[in-house]
C-alpha cells in the first residue's frame, strides 16, 4: 500500500468511529448462529490468502517466510476458534422450579458496542486476529489500530472479512501513531480496547481507558525466562533456545542495546556488525547476526530491559530454587520455560516461578486459543486476558433476566393469592391465603 501518514486526521477518525457505531445495532441483531457463519468464511479467506499475508509480513518486517507463516497461522487458530462461539455464548439459567409462580433466572453475554484494537508492528496479522474475531462474532464492531510500520496486513484482513459478508463499517481499520489511537480511545462509542505493544505504550493506553470509563486488557513488554536444569538434554535445550532467542528474525524485538560489557558482561558472540558487501546482503538493509551475552546479572541495563534485537543474556544460578527466586524478582510475567527430564524437577519449578505461562521442554509457551494467553506480572493489564473463554467475557457484558410467570387470573397452584418481593439477596415468590 502507499505510504501511511503518521497520523490519521480528525475527520477519518471521526468517520470510522461513525460507521462502526452505526453498524453496531443491526451487526447485534444479527443471530448468532449466523455471525458465526460469517467469522467461518473469513477464516476460509483467510486460510485461502495465508501466501498473500505472509507476503506482506515479509515485506514490512523483515522476517523469514516460514516465520511470516506462523504469524498467519496462529492468528487463524484463533479464528477458526471463534466461528464456534454458538457453543461458547450460551449463558446460564437457574430454573426455579415446576411449580406456577416460580422464579426463573437465566444471565445472557450481550455485546458492548464498538471495540477498538491496537496491535503491534511485530505480529502484524496473529495481534489482529487476537481481537477482530471474538469481538465480531459476539456482536460487536471493531475498529483496528495497525502501527505505521506494518500497516498492510490489517487492511487484507478488513477486506478479506467484508469479502465473507461482515457488514460495511463493522470492521473499520484507522492508520496512525499515538495520537490516533489517544483520539480513537476517547471516542463515545468505544467501549473497550485491547492493546499488544511496548510497556510506556500499554500503561498509557490502559491510563487512557480508565479515564474514558471503558474496560481495557493490555499486553506489555516481556523478557522471558528459559530456566536449563544441570539434568536438561543440553543438545535439545540448545536448539529450542536458538530458536526462541533468535527466530523471527530479531522482530520479537528489533533494535540492539549495546553497552552489556561496560557493565561487565562478556560478549560471547558479538553479532552486531555485519558487512554488508561481503555477506552479500542488500546494502540499504539493517542486518544484525544473533549476539549471546554471559555473566549477565541483576540490575544490568541488559538484564532489566526488553531487548529490541536477536541477544541471548546468559545468567548463571547456583540451584534450581535460586532460578526460581531469579524470575519471581523480574518485573516481567509472561512466560518462562524449564529444560529438564525431571518431572519432579518441573513441577517444583512450575509451582515457584509465579509466571502466567510455562513450558516444560518447550520455549515459548503459548497457549492454544480454546485456554486463552495467561501472560501476566508486569507483562499485562486488565484481569481478562486475550482470546480463549476470557477473551469472550472481555468483548461481552452479562444480562440477567429474572421471570415469573403466574397462571391466568393471577393465582398460583392451590388458589392462593400471588405477590412477591425484592430483597436486596434475591426475589422471593410468597403465596398467602384468602
Amino acid at each position: 500500500m502507499g505510504e501511511v501518514p503518521p497520523e490519521a486526521a480528525a475527520k477519518d477518525v471521526g468517520a470510522a468511529v461513525d460507521a462502526a457505531a452505526s453498524a453496531f445495532p443491526a451487526w447485534r441483531d444479527t443471530p448468532l448462529a449466523e455471525r458465526s457463519r460469517v467469522v467461518a468464511r473469513w477464516a476460509a479467506a483467510v486460510s485461502a490468502a495465508a501466501p498473500d499475508l505472509a507476503a506482506d509480513v515479509v515485506r514490512e518486517t523483515g522476517k523469514t517466510a516460514a516465520d511470516a507463516a506462523g504469524d498467519v497461522t496462529r492468528g487463524l487458530e484463533v479464528l477458526e476458534y471463534a466461528a464456534a462461539a454458538p457453543a461458547l455464548l450460551t449463558g446460564n439459567t437457574l430454573p426455579g422450579g415446576r411449580r406456577a409462580g416460580a422464579v426463573d433466572m437465566s444471565q445472557r453475554p450481550l455485546p458492548l458496542g464498538s471495540v477498538l484494537g491496537i496491535t503491534p508492528f511485530n505480529f502484524p496479522v496473529m495481534i489482529p486476529l487476537w481481537v477482530a474475531p471474538l469481538a465480531l462474532v459476539a456482536g460487536n464492531t471493531v475498529l483496528l489500530k495497525p502501527p505505521p510500520a506494518t500497516p498492510s496486513a490489517a487492511v487484507r484482513l478488513a477486506a478479506l472479512a467484508t469479502e465473507a459478508g461482515v457488514p460495511p463499517g463493522a470492521l473499520g481499520v484507522v492508520q496512525g501513531g499515538a495520537e490516533t489511537a489517544a483520539a480513537l480511545i476517547a471516542a463515545p462509542p468505544v467501549r473497550a480496547v485491547s492493546f499488544v505493544g511496548s510497556t510506556p505504550a500499554g500503561r498509557a493506553v490502559y491510563a487512557a481507558a480508565a479515564a474514558a470509563g471503558v474496560r481495557a486488557q493490555a499486553n506489555l513488554g516481556a523478557k522471558n525466562h528459559a530456566v536449563v536444569a544441570p539434568d536438561a538434554d543440553v543438545d535439545a535445550a540448545a536448539a529450542a533456545l536458538t530458536g526462541a532467542a533468535f527466530g523471527a528474525s530479531g522482530q520479537r524485538v528489533r533494535a540492539l542495546v549495546v553497552g552489556a560489557a561496560a557493565e561487565g558482561a562478556t560478549i560471547a558472540l558479538d553479532g552486531t556488525v555485519v558487512d554488508a558487501a561481503a555477506e552479500g546482503v542488500h546494502p540499504g538493509g539493517y542486518w544484525l547476526r544473533p549476539s549471546v551475552v554471559t555473566g549477565v546479572q541483576l540490575g544490568m541495563t541488559i538484564y532489566e530491559q526488553e531487548v529490541f534485537g536477536p541477544v541471548l543474556c546468559v545468567v548463571t544460578v547456583p540451584t534450581m530454587d535460586a532460578a526460581a527466586d531469579l524470575v519471581r524478582a523480574s518485573p516481567y510475567g509472561n512466560g518462562t520455560a524449564v529444560f529438564t527430564t525431571s518431572a519432579a524437577v518441573a513441577r517444583r519449578y512450575t509451582a515457584a516461578c509465579e509466571v502466567g505461562q510455562v513450558g516444560v521442554n518447550v520455549p515459548i509457551p503459548v497457549p492454544a486459543p480454546a485456554l486463552g494467553f495467561t501472560g501476566g506480572g508486569g507483562s499485562a493489564l486488565g484481569d481478562l486476558p486475550f482470546y480463549g473463554p476470557t477473551g469472550f467475557q472481555f468483548y461481552t457484558r452479562l444480562q440477567t433476566v429474572v421471570e415469573r410467570w403466574p397462571e391466568r387470573g393471577g393465582a398460583a397452584a392451590g388458589g392462593g393469592k400471588v405477590t412477591t418481593s425484592m430483597t436486596p439477596a434475591s426475589w422471593i415468590t410468597a403465596g398467602s391465603g384468602g
